[in-house]
């Protein structure tokens, strides 16, 4: 029954949690920091994130731009800047 509820966004659960699962983690600490090296040096587009989820680039796609935009994963951060052929995405956590 798990694979088969949906997330607010129309994402089965099971995928939105594995998209999540998959992003990169960053410990905190990182206040003033260039967040175009941090997206550079840490960071995972779509694609990359989806490989280590198992899942489409468009599933994850769509996951990731629902976890950045909920407030109830706050600790997503994405950066699409000059240099880079799509957005960039991470977890941050407390240490």
């Amino acid at each position: 029954m798990h694979d088969t509820m949906l997330s607010q966004g129309g994402i089965p659960n099971k995928v939105f949690s594995d998209v999540y699962g998959a992003l990169p983690v960053v410990e905190e600490g990182f206040e003033g920091a260039d967040r175009d090296a941090i997206a550079v040096k840490f960071g995972a587009t779509a694609a990359e994130v989806a490989d280590d989820a198992g899942v489409s680039e468009l599933e994850a796609g769509k996951a990731l731009v629902q976890l950045y935009y909920e407030d109830d994963y706050s600790d997503v951060q994405m950066l699409m800047t000059h240099g880079f052929d799509a957005p960039h995405y991470w977890r941050e956590v407390g240490q």
